[in-house]
């Protein structure tokens, strides 16, 4: 994939900016948050004598107050809003005092921390018209990609997306602002690299004289426009990857260039009236149960429907969950089960019984993931796998005999010890483990069967945003 950093680490390389003087953390590079919805944030002050803005982006060319926002570095929202930042460069005077011209900027660039984009408690703030994952997902052709990012794009676009992908429409510099920091300035085109996630803006004087001067006022770089995802949660820090070699500014010193890594000033964004969540299953996420699928001596007679109990942030009843609020898949392949009933907890609304009816497949994962959150539970089917290897053994009758003898610490939980499905634990699990391994009546021998691996291990709840 083409390398979004290269033309301007060329740049900097005929710049000589790559021989690097001390460090001085005097200037400032910051988010501020403009617009919500479309809406400014905080109104500024346009001089409509001079149409120039006196407060906010100052020196910014204005019709109206609303032309002159006054930026936020930290902000509330709900999910599905829309954020519109903008990217100054400030204080920058004490930077470069090394030549006869000191304090003037002749070269910027600034690159996203795609780290921002994702919350710890879920969801995503991701830049608009990005389609795609925050992470790649590699592809060679559309076949290989998941289905909620079905498109395979070239280079250099990124692999697996969804459409349209149009990240231009989040990332860009509007180079006609007065207020932009080579307004003005002869040198090749600023620009906004949106090819990765990783935004890229930057731009460069053609020579020494045009380098700018600090003088006091706020420079605007760069506009980034994110968007907060329905399922959005918790706190999202979006800042700028704080290393020498991504973001930088340069100053045009005739004997000794420089370049300076500025402080960094992050914008945060907070959703906390979250929409409902899923916070727990039981049995829980990545859990295998170990119980006999079908009647002992009728194998078309499937045991049951498999129950999972699924806890929510919120009320499962206002609005009431349905059945098309969910996902089923099976993994590797298979065919999933359907849902049968939603039963919500009398004492407590925030959970509800999911019941499949087929239950689900032996030797596979079951999948069931809640939209509206875009969190999953999945669950593995695997008689009488009672020690959780994910392989079907001898040793699964001896881990139901210790079981038995309260040797085993913690004790082994239902769907783990009552192979024959009695509801209790008995030793006529252990008989019912040998026919299952064995195949003894109308059962398919089990032993030596596997559950695939999954990757990683138990893969986190929260969908790849």
């Amino acid at each position: 994939m083409w390398d979004g950093f290269a033309r301007l680490r060329w740049v900097a390389l005929g710049l000589g900016v790559l021989t690097m003087g001390s460090v001085v953390e005097a200037s400032n590079i910051s988010f501020k948050a403009v617009k919500k919805n479309g809406v400014v944030l905080t109104p500024g002050v346009c001089n409509l004598t001079t149409h120039l803005c006196t407060t906010g982006p100052v020196g910014k060319g204005c019709a109206n107050n609303n032309d002159c926002p006054v930026g936020t570095n930290n902000l509330s929202v709900l999910a599905n809003d829309t954020v519109e930042v903008e990217m100054y460069l400030s204080n920058w005077i004490n930077d470069f005092p090394v030549d006869a011209v000191p304090n003037k900027v002749r070269a910027y660039q600034v690159t996203i921390n795609r780290a921002g984009y994702v919350s710890n408690d879920n969801g995503s703030a991701k830049p608009l018209g990005w389609c795609g994952p925050v992470d790649e997902i590699s592809c060679t052709d559309s076949a290989t990609c998941p289905p909620e990012y079905a498109t395979c794009l070239p280079d250099p676009l990124p692999g697996c997306t969804c459409l349209p992908h149009t990240p231009e429409n989040g990332g860009f510099i509007t180079l006609s602002r007065t207020d932009f920091l080579l307004f003005g300035v002869d040198g090749p085109t600023p620009e906004a690299i949106t090819t990765n996630i990783d935004f890229v803006y930057y731009g460069i004087a053609e020579n020494t004289v045009q380098a700018v001067t600090d003088t006091g006022v706020a420079r605007y770089l760069g506009t980034l426009i994110v968007k907060v995802s329905a399922n959005a949660c918790g706190t999202f820090t979006i800042g700028f990857f704080e290393n020498i070699a991504y973001t930088f500014i340069t100053d045009p010193g005739t004997f000794k260039p420089v370049q300076s890594l500025p402080t960094l000033t992050p914008l945060t964004l907070t959703v906390s009236d979250c929409s409902r969540q899923l916070l727990s299953c039981n049995p829980g996420h990545c859990n295998l149960d170990a119980r006999i699928g079908h009647n002992r001596l009728d194998a078309s007679t499937r045991l049951t429907p498999f129950q999972v109990v699924m806890t929510f942030s919120k009320s499962t009843t206002s609005p009431n969950m349905t059945a098309a609020d969910f996902e089923v898949t099976v993994l590797p392949d298979g065919a999933p089960p359907n849902i049968n009933s939603l039963t919500p907890n009398p004492g407590d609304s925030k959970i509800t019984t999911v019941s499949f009816l087929p239950r689900i497949q032996q030797t596979r994962w079951t999948c069931i993931r809640e939209k509206g959150s875009n969190k999953r539970c999945c669950m593995g089917s695997l008689p009488p796998d009672a020690d959780n290897s994910r392989i079907s053994q001898l040793d699964d009758v001896f881990e139901v005999f210790d079981n038995l003898q309260g040797i085993v610490s913690p004790a082994l939980t239902i769907e783990k010890c009552d192979i024959d499905r009695s509801v209790r634990c008995s030793p006529a699990d252990l008989l019912m483990a040998v026919d299952v391994l064995t195949g003894a009546d109308a059962f398919t021998p089990t032993m030596g069967d596997s559950l695939p691996a999954l990757v990683p291990a138990c893969p986190s709840m929260n969908m790849p945003p």
